[in-house]
């Protein structure tokens, strides 16, 4: 007799959203599209409040990064804002998954700020080798998140990497054609 294991219905769950986060994917023309499509998700395969998508430039010859744009805030952050010693930076810099507890509040105004957040985890995203930003879940709670929220989430942006590419692609292939089309 041999014991078969239980199945995961958590997983099975996890697997089934990656599945439809895939098809929003897939529909998706545009990158801010792509974003959002990871963040609906993400609140629903981890245990996290919040989800986003935010991108960085580096501002100055000495590598001073600044947080650009934001899923969940459409117009815009605040004036850009700095992220020195953040996990966000960490993240970047060391491109890896980064999860810290016990988040000290902070006075800039962001949806994270006004969350309260107590748990984060950012993974970076990439555009080939180079990560610009990071995908991220939070809570309120302290302690929610583990390695293999880290392992998932970072599927996710490798999703989101990969469709943001196909979507810049699809638009180089369409502008190249326009212009054939225009020259001859």
């Amino acid at each position: 007799e041999t014991d078969v294991p239980r199945r995961d219905e958590a997983r099975d769950d996890r697997l089934l959203l990656l599945g439809e986060m895939s098809l929003r994917f897939h529909h998706a023309t545009t990158e801010r599209e792509v974003r959002a499509a990871a963040c609906a998700c993400i609140t629903r395969v981890l245990s996290a409040d919040h989800a986003d998508v935010t991108l960085y430039r580096e501002v100055t010859g000495d590598g001073e990064m600044v947080a650009l744009e934001s899923a969940s805030e459409p117009v815009g952050l605040p004036p850009p804002l700095p992220i020195q010693g953040t996990a966000f930076e960490t993240a970047l810099r060391e491109d890896r998954a980064v999860i810290r507890d016990a988040v000290p509040p902070t006075p800039i105004n962001t949806p994270l700020a006004r969350m309260a957040v107590r748990s984060i985890l950012h993974v970076p995203i990439h555009d080939g080798d180079r990560p610009y930003g990071t995908i991220h879940a939070s809570s309120q709670r302290d302690g929610v998140f583990g390695l293999s929220d880290a392992a998932l989430l970072t599927q996710i942006s490798e999703l989101v990497s990969a469709n943001v590419a196909r979507i810049k692609l699809l638009a180089e292939t369409l502008r190249a054609r326009a212009e054939a089309e225009e020259a001859s």
